[in-house]
Order: structure tokens, then C-alpha cells, then sequence
């Protein structure tokens, strides 16, 4: 206690400080416990709400990454059914183009050998008339007169050559 005393304290002033302390101390409690409890709370209340949001959101995230990876998976199948159906119909139109150009190399082979035949059968027919004339003509020439054998083969050489020119 003589500690207490040299210190300027005695047990009223003590006493007396405590009451205040304790006064204080029950103020802090009656008028800041309450409003800083229910700012807490909202507080609290705020986080858990901010917390639930984002999860949700992440839920919803993930399942929009789902969605796109399943159309996207549909969108790939799709492409590679429509390049392979492009594919086969370039095939088939292919196939029918060659086809077509056959026939029609075909066509025009054939053509192009009834021409060749009907051009023959008349250079045929000319010859034929060609020698005939000349045939007539050397023997019209022959009974003309009478000739020897060289005169004969001079007539015919003379025919020849107007034949050929």
C-alpha cells in the first residue's frame, strides 16, 4: 500500500476509477454492442448472399461451358457430315460427268465414222465411174482406129494422166 500512496493512489480514488471504468464500460456496451452487432450481422448477411451469388454463377458458368462444349461437339459432327456429303455428291457428279463425256466422245466416234464410211462409199462410186469413163473412152479411142500395141499403151498412159490431173 505504500507503493500505491507514493503513486498518489489510494483506494477511493481507485475505487472511484473502476466506477467510471465500469460505467464506461457499460455505456460502450448498452449504446455501441447493439448497432455495431446488427452491422456485423448485415455484414455477415452480405457475404453469404455475395458467396451463394457467386456460387451460383459459377454453376451456371460450368454449365454454359457444358452447353458449348456440347454444341460444339454437334457443330464438329455436323461439318464433318456435310464435308463428307459434299464429298459424295462431288463424286457422283464426277462420275456422271465422265460418263456423260464418254457418251458423247462415243457419239461422235460414231459420227464421225458414218461419215467417214458415206465419204468412202462415194469416193468408191466416183473411182468406179471415173474408171468406167476411162474405160469407155480408151475403148472408143481403140475401135476409133486401128493401133498397135505401143499406140494401145500410149492411149491408156494419156488416159492415166488426165485421170490423175
Amino acid at each position: 500500500m505504500e507503493i500505491l500512496e507514493k503513486l498518489g493512489l489510494n483506494w477511493q480514488s481507485f475505487l472511484f476509477h473502476l466506477l467510471n471504468l465500469a460505467i464506461i464500460v457499460f455505456a460502450a456496451w448498452l449504446f455501441l454492442h447493439k448497432p455495431l452487432s446488427k452491422m456485423i450481422q448485415k455484414h455477415n448477411q452480405r457475404l453469404a448472399d455475395m458467396k451463394k451469388e457467386n456460387e451460383e454463377l459459377v454453376a451456371e458458368a460450368e454449365e454454359n461451358r457444358q452447353n458449348i462444349d456440347s454444341v460444339k461437339a454437334k457443330a464438329q459432327k455436323e461439318a464433318v457430315r456435310i464435308t463428307n456429303a459434299a464429298a459424295a455428291s462431288a463424286a457422283q457428279k464426277t462420275e456422271e460427268i465422265v460418263e456423260a463425256a464418254k457418251e458423247q466422245a462415243k457419239n461422235i466416234l460414231d459420227t464421225a465414222q458414218k461419215e467417214a464410211d458415206t465419204e468412202l462409199e462415194r469416193v468408191m462410186e466416183d473411182c468406179k465411174r471415173m474408171v468406167a469413163d476411162a474405160s469407155i473412152e480408151i475403148a472408143g479411142k481403140i475401135l476409133e482406129r486401128e493401133v498397135t500395141h505401143a499406140d494401145n499403151q500410149k492411149i491408156i498412159d494419156d488416159c492415166i494422166r488426165e485421170l490423175l490431173s
